[in-house]
Parts: structure tokens; C-alpha cells; sequence
């Protein structure tokens, strides 16, 4: 009893110290948000599931999915979409050391996957799998798109998640110009929940549509500045008045 009540202690401890530090984080970027600046970690933490409503509202068009606990319910999802696969609902964990280093990716749901889920199971996402022609990482700042396509598709190993990269075989990354209309509606998503940055996925399907995959608002550029001769570095510099 006494050991369970020290950690309990100690981890009620972690969380108000890390409560006080995000209240100085949050402070910092109060004072700061009148200077030129990209993105505010007081907007910074977007819900996946909330992104995705609000961009089906404004004509982007998601992937069909469901967010479930029932096994029933999951095997009447798959009946119906086939190809299905699952991805955290918001954050993505990254986490380990010099031995080993864990990563959450989207991942494909086999029915022998589902036949050993219990009848409940923790509540979790789930997406149909777009056959996919390419996928788009696209760069967002101050309404500008720099967009890349990533031919993910004719490698086994980045046909789900482009992010099992291949260092043998790199997928093919070439600049790519999203459609007006599709570049409209994304910044329309992007101003509602206040980001002046970002990275938005999507996926161009063999039907010859565009989906909207996730926002990141945390934007990391380098990958697609470099292969695309972007040179970002430089539009940020500038646009911070560096």
C-alpha cells in the first residue's frame, strides 16, 4: 500500500510540475503573439476527429471512418468499406532510445486481426484504406501551398504509411500543384482554427479524387522544401523578419 501510494505521489507530482511549465509556456506565447510568428502553442494542440468534421463541412473530402469500441460494429464497417485500416485518433507516439524506438503508424486491420478483438475493445479510430494513385504533403504558410508527391504505392513496405521509409528504395518525391478549389477550402480549415502554418495530408485515389487526410500543426517543412527545391528555410527567415 505504501509503494502504490508513493507512486501515486509521485505521479499527481509530474503532472502539476508540468501543468506550472506549461502555464510559463503558455504565458511566453501570450506575450509574443503580436510579433510575427508561425503558428501559437495556444493553438497548437488540434483534435484529428474535430479537424476532419470541419473540413467535410467545408467540402474536403475525408476518408469514410469510425471511431468505435464494438467489435460488431467494426466487422459491419469493414463489410462495407473491405479495405480498412486504423491510426491514432490524435497524437502520434514516438518514443524510445539508442536500443530501440517505437512508432505509431496507420496500419492495415487483416479479419484475423479482428476475429481476436474482444466484444468491447478501448475506443478506436478506423479509416477506409484509399487505393491510392499518390500521396501529398502539402506546406502550409500565410495561405501559400508548397505541395510534394510521394509515389508510396509501388513500394510493399510505404503502401500504408509512407512513413515505414524504405532508405533501400526512397519513395519518388516530386513538387505537385493541389487544385485551386482544394487549396481554398484547406485554408479555410486552417484560418478556423487559427494556424498560419502547418502540414496537410492527402491522399489522390485511383478514382481520381482528392482526400483529406490530417493537419499537423507543427509543420514540419524539410521534407518536402528539400526534394522540391522549395527553399523554405529562406520564406520563413523572411517571414520572421530574421
Amino acid at each position: 500500500i505504501i509503494f502504490n501510494a508513493i507512486i501515486f505521489t509521485n505521479m499527481k507530482f509530474k503532472s502539476f510540475l508540468r501543468n506550472v511549465q506549461n502555464g510559463f509556456i503558455e504565458f511566453i506565447h501570450y506575450c509574443f503573439m503580436k510579433k510575427p510568428n508561425i503558428n501559437n502553442y495556444l493553438y497548437s494542440n488540434v483534435n484529428k476527429l474535430i479537424i476532419q468534421k470541419n473540413a467535410s463541412n467545408l467540402g474536403l473530402e475525408p476518408p469514410p471512418s469510425i471511431t468505435t469500441n464494438s467489435k460488431k460494429r467494426l466487422i459491419e464497417f469493414a463489410e462495407e468499406h473491405n479495405h480498412i485500416v486504423t491510426k491514432t485518433a490524435n497524437e502520434s507516439l514516438f518514443f524510445g532510445n539508442n536500443e530501440l524506438w517505437l512508432n505509431v503508424y496507420t496500419e492495415k486491420i487483416t479479419d484475423d486481426f479482428i476475429k481476436n478483438l474482444p466484444d468491447k475493445f478501448p475506443p478506436s479510430f478506423f479509416q477506409k484504406q484509399i487505393q491510392k494513385h499518390f500521396e501529398i504533403r502539402s506546406f502550409y504558410i500565410d495561405s501559400e501551398f508548397y505541395s510534394m508527391a510521394i509515389f508510396s504505392q509501388n513500394n510493399e513496405k510505404t503502401q500504408v504509411d509512407f512513413r515505414h521509409y524504405d532508405k533501400n528504395k526512397p519513395n519518388r518525391n516530386v513538387p505537385f500543384q493541389l487544385p485551386k478549389h482544394i487549396e481554398h477550402k484547406a485554408d479555410a480549415l486552417m484560418k478556423m482554427f487559427k494556424l498560419n502554418s502547418g502540414s496537410l495530408d492527402f491522399i489522390y485515389g485511383d478514382d481520381k479524387k482528392f482526400y483529406f487526410l490530417e493537419v499537423n500543426p507543427v509543420g514540419q517543412f524539410g521534407m518536402v522544401s528539400y526534394p522540391c527545391n522549395y527553399y523554405l528555410e529562406q520564406l520563413i527567415a523572411h517571414k520572421l523578419n530574421v
